[in-house]
């Protein structure tokens, strides 16, 4: 499993079972939703999924480490 993690919040997953990557996506959007998480789009490409967020100026954003750790930890409880 390998997760990335950019200062925009962008996501890149690979090495992980479709269905792993919508379970994180779907608790991401739970997770955020109402606390400025905007917007999510999933592309796939080869096994590799790029997550990209959009989230609302008055928000604050979280910072990429905390993001990826949540994410990592939601795909292993898929």
């Amino acid at each position: 499993m390998n997760i990335s993690i950019d200062n925009d919040l962008t996501i890149k997953v690979s090495g992980v079972p479709a269905e792993k990557v919508k379970h994180a996506i779907d608790r991401l959007d739970n997770y955020y939703d109402g606390n400025g998480l905007f917007l999510i789009e999933t592309e796939e490409h080869d096994g590799e999924f790029t997550v990209e967020t959009t989230w609302t100026a008055d928000c604050t954003l979280p910072k990429p480490e905390t993001l990826k750790e949540q994410f990592s930890e939601w795909i292993k409880n898929a």
